[in-house]
């Protein structure tokens, strides 16, 4: 059994700790949501997927929006029986969400315990819980926190398949993780890294070298999420891409990934830095002996090669200063505005974050970049010959078929599968969330001999690095939790005021299909099928023209228009505060239209 392998005791405090990541990630936001009344109100994309659900409910046929590019049929399943107890309520969507946030915490804590100890699988998944937008989403409708949940469910039963010594537990256990590999796959393709991931690390591991079995089981997984998607595509109203985007944005955005990936790895960046630059610098490394400079070596090609591909912010940022906006983070869900960063409501939407706290942000994600570029090249220089006996299928005792191997495999999976996809559709913050957590507990993770103390170090590294590092990572990651925290109630002020305007408007007699509240009133009330298709308009924002159904006679806007046609009939002083309970109070402004058609 090498040392990759070597499981942490369970503590009895455990099943507390996971109660008080499940109070963080669902008992907050979703108290904070109904306090601001936005509980039951879409937000961004969702909109489109509680129609597909409501359809299914009211009529019994499964009709897609023209809004969705995902296989989704997973997440309406599980909605469906929900709404039919709660009869059609829209706390059902928000109930099923909750639901599977809280088997998400549980299997984040699982995988992280079966390498971390108690304090560090705690600081993984609350790495992951503050990652700005995060908790906003988790009592949505949105895909992103299912489709992570049921990812992270699925390497939970894999990594206790790997772990068991008896075949028939194994396999039980395997095929568990297997199928809820494919209910993942069934709520968003990206998901499919997390089966296959698990199939390479069991194979990997079997006490007798079997390979076939695996691979049979690789291939009806893998011929399963194939039908699904065949039959997904099928389904009336299934979005065709038809918005072309330039290669050099997209492969731009791929790129900005990364950075947005390792701005959310800081706090386990910094302490994943004091456990192994004192061991590199000592020539030590659990695998190979001594590797000072082979260590070294690496760390400088990760720095050149994270140079060659930031090379454009790197010039933005040498030219114009900080202030420059060299945009290092993509957005849409963590934007200087809050979240969704792209345009919701007509009009300019306030800023949340100061320009000045804004462009360090965007600094920070590319020094971590460096950072973890730099560790990356350290840690494959490190192991020197042993990184490629790794990947050798062929050694019983491969790391491969270890936790730690398995969250490897995922994370190369899943971030190739992001980075192929981006290239052909923009690539948005929200994707590459599912890589936070296998990533925090890779850096977390410390050999057997720093976890047990057997290994001599100086006293001054025992008294100030460790201690300097934890302060630091902690305060990052406290930091995180602010950023998190003020985008949270920020849009949950924001996605209630407008929704209430919206429903005043309807109260005046207005079709709610005849009134922009906001991008998910159009298409939460829309009919019909969105032709992504259509141009820009004038004098109306993008969305508004998604939908046959969609009449121009109310515009409520964050700001003074000037469109045709249209005339100020109201102004909200205070439509909501900033920060929902505190901060700037905010106006918005409500537009109605002179065409005779339309209500006075």
């Amino acid at each position: 059994m090498t040392a990759v392998r070597r499981r942490p005791p369970r503590d009895a405090r455990d099943p507390l700790r996971v109660l008080g990541l499940v109070i963080v990630a669902v008992v907050l936001p979703a108290a904070l949501a109904t306090i601001a009344g936005a509980i039951l109100i879409p937000h961004n994309d969702d909109f489109a997927f509680r129609r597909v659900a409501l359809t299914l409910y009211e009529t019994g046929r499964l009709e897609f929006t023209g809004w969705s590019i995902m296989t989704l049929v997973g997440q309406v399943a599980l909605t469906a029986p929900l709404l039919w107890l709660l009869q059609g309520s829209a706390w059902a969507f928000a109930i099923s969400t909750a639901a599977l946030t809280i088997i998400g915490v549980a299997a984040a804590s699982h995988l992280g315990r079966r390498v971390l100890s108690p304090s560090r699988t705690t600081f993984a998944v609350l790495t992951v819980l503050f990652v700005p937008g995060f908790l906003r989403y988790t009592t949505t409708y949105m895909t992103d926190v299912p489709a992570w949940a049921v990812e992270l469910l699925c390497l939970a039963l894999g990594a206790t398949a790997l772990g068991q010594a008896d075949a028939r537990r194994r396999w039980r256990w395997l095929v568990a993780s297997l199928v809820v590999g494919w209910w993942a796959f069934s709520i968003r393709e990206f998901a499919l890294a997390a089966p296959v991931a698990v199939v390479i690390a069991t194979a990997a591991s079997d006490p007798n070298g079997r390979r076939a079995p695996y691979v049979v089981a690789g291939a009806m997984v893998m011929a399963a999420c194939g039908a699904l998607y065949i039959l997904t595509r099928a389904i009336p109203g299934q979005f065709e891409n038809q918005i072309h985007v330039e290669l050099a944005v997209a492969i731009d955005r791929v790129i900005g990934s990364i950075a947005t990936l390792a701005f959310a790895l800081i706090p386990p960046l910094i302490l994943c830095l004091a456990t192994w630059l004192p061991r590199w610098r000592r020539g030590v490394h659990p695998f190979d002996g001594p590797a000072r400079r082979r260590a070294l070596a690496g760390g400088l090609v990760g720095l050149v090669l994270c140079t060659g591909l930031f090379a454009g912010d790197l010039a933005t940022l040498a030219r114009e200063g900080p202030g420059g906006e060299i945009g290092t983070l993509i957005g849409t869900v963590f934007g200087w505005v809050g979240t969704p960063d792209a345009q919701v409501l007509a009009g300019a939407r306030p800023a949340l974050y100061p320009d000045g706290l804004w462009d360090a942000l965007n600094v920070a994600a590319l020094v971590a970049a460096f950072v973890a570029f730099a560790m990356l090249g350290a840690a494959i220089g490190a192991a020197g010959v042993s990184a490629v006996r790794a990947l050798d299928p062929r050694r019983l005792d491969s790391p491969l078929g270890s936790v730690l191997g398995l969250l490897v495999t995922f994370s190369v999976l899943y971030g190739v599968g992001i980075a192929i996809f981006g290239v052909a559709v923009l690539t948005f913050d929200r994707y590459v969330w599912p890589l936070v957590l296998p990533l925090s507990v890779l850096l977390l993770w410390r050999p057997a001999q720093v976890v047990a103390a057997a290994e001599p170090v100086s006293p001054g590294e025992t008294r100030h690095l460790p201690g300097l590092a934890g302060w630091l990572a902690g305060a990052s990651l406290a930091g995180m939790g602010v950023l998190s925290l003020a985008l949270l109630v920020n849009s949950l002020a924001f996605d209630a005021a407008r929704w209430r305007i919206g429903e005043d408007e309807v109260g005046r007699g207005v079709p709610a299909a005849w009134i922009d509240a906001g991008f998910e009133w159009v298409g939460y009330h829309a009919t019909g099928v969105a032709d992504v298709s259509k141009p820009f308009p004038d004098g109306a924002t993008r969305y508004t023209r998604l939908w046959s159904s969609y009449r121009q006679c109310v515009v409520v806007s964050s700001s003074r228009l000037t469109w045709p046609g249209l005339e100020l009939a109201a102004t909200r002083p205070e439509a909501y505060r900033r920060l929902l309970f505190v901060g700037a109070r905010t106006r918005l402004y409500v537009y109605r239209s002179t065409d005779p058609g339309c209500p006075p």
